[in-house]
């Protein structure tokens, strides 16, 4: 009895030993691996967009969008096949190319918003009226800000160069900074032949100077608004607006 309680014992023991081996060598593997973290998000929805090669991202649930300080997702395993599509989980990620139309507009819970550099498109009105956004960190990938980008975002003091380097920027539309009258810094540059839309600046009166002298193109309106203390260094005038500075009483170079 004594035998087979000692022998009962060390097998006991042995199978105990071979279970910590094999955890430790499931814990080795698992150690010396990357492991792939698969996020899908409630709140958002991405679909692909054949033209584009990409993700568009979209908000599905903005009750359920975190507050505050957002950094966008640049890749993501689930999504739409296209816009008929349900969402499903596919076995490689794919970049996040676009924000769609209106995705954040009228969001009121974001402070600051990170645009990475797989972004090399924004959606019209993609944040307009955000009234609590305060710094925008913008993909240098991205050369075009659209109609209502962030019209209406009043409390919008920066709009932030990432550490790869800044954007430079096509087209400004319609609208795209309008009523922006905290903004003081666009951490982004001209490209040559800019084109800037109607009421594009529109009393964005916290903007100390702007650069056109490589304008091909400046709307109607597009500086009304501004004060006696900014100033305009303007370019060639040809194929702009007669009245692009109309009600504007910046000084103009």
């Amino acid at each position: 009895m004594l035998i087979y309680t000692g022998m009962k014992k060390k097998l006991t023991a042995i199978i105990l030993c071979l279970c910590l081996v094999a955890a430790g060598a499931a814990m080795f593997t698992a150690c010396g691996e990357e492991e792939v973290v698969r996020t899908q998000y409630s709140y958002y929805t991405f679909t692909y967009d054949d033209e584009l090669k990409g993700l568009v991202l979209d908000v599905s649930y903005s009750s359920l969008l975190p507050s505050g300080a957002l950094s966008l997702p640049s890749e993501s395993y689930f999504y739409k096949d296209n816009a008929d599509a349900e969402t499903t989980e596919h076995e490689t990620a794919v970049p996040v190319v676009k924000v769609a139309d209106g995705a954040f507009e009228g969001i009121g819970t974001l402070t600051s918003v990170s645009v990475p550099d797989s972004y090399y498109y924004l959606g019209e009105g993609c944040f307009a009226n955000c009234k609590k956004l305060e710094t925008v960190t913008l993909s240098r990938n991205v050369s075009s800000i659209p109609a209502d980008a962030f019209s209406g975002c009043y409390k919008l003091e920066t709009i932030a160069a990432p550490e790869t380097g800044a954007a430079t920027v096509t087209s400004v539309g319609d609208r795209a900074f309008s009523s922006c009258l905290a903004l003081r810094s666009t951490g982004f540059d001209f490209g040559d032949g800019v084109t800037i839309g109607e009421r594009a600046y529109f009393y964005t009166v916290s903007l100390r100077s702007i650069d056109l002298t490589g304008a091909s193109a400046v709307g109607s309106r597009a500086f009304q608004g501004w004060l006696s203390v900014q100033t305009i260094t303007a370019g060639s005038s040809s194929g702009w607006a007669a009245d692009w500075n109309e009600d504007c009483s910046a000084v103009i170079n």
